[in-house]
């Protein structure tokens, strides 16, 4: 089994312009800093290796760069690579209220894709 791993790309939504681009900008550097994917990718390996009987290794450089990109797998089935799941974090940004000291909430959207090489054309 692998992982291949995904772009992250930013959102913000129902904070006043200006500030959200701010946020967004904050949010962003603190996710690279922080390798959010890298760790989300390391911790299905860690929970699928304890987990199930099978072997999880980490596919580096072969997910998408971006939520829209698509990857090409193929390589994979000559390297004896039957199964492997796509993890990607799609968008991370704040939902919230309007006025001077809105409540605002984070969020991240995260998907997983499992695709088996001999699907591969």
């Amino acid at each position: 089994m692998g992982a291949a791993s995904g772009g992250v790309e930013g959102g913000l939504k129902a904070v006043p312009a200006e500030e959200a681009v701010k946020i967004e900008a904050i949010i962003n550097q603190a996710l690279r800093e922080l390798a959010i994917q890298k760790a989300i990718t390391e911790r299905f390996i860690s929970v699928g290796t304890h987990r199930t009987p099978y072997h999880f290794v980490s596919l580096k450089g072969l997910g998408p760069s971006t939520p829209e990109t698509k990857s090409d797998y193929k390589s994979l089935q000559a390297q004896g690579v039957d199964f492997f799941l796509e993890v990607g974090v799609e968008k991370v940004g704040f939902n919230g209220g309007s006025g001077q000291d809105p409540q605002i909430s984070f969020f991240m959207t995260s998907r997983i894709r499992a695709i088996q090489t001999s699907d591969i054309s």
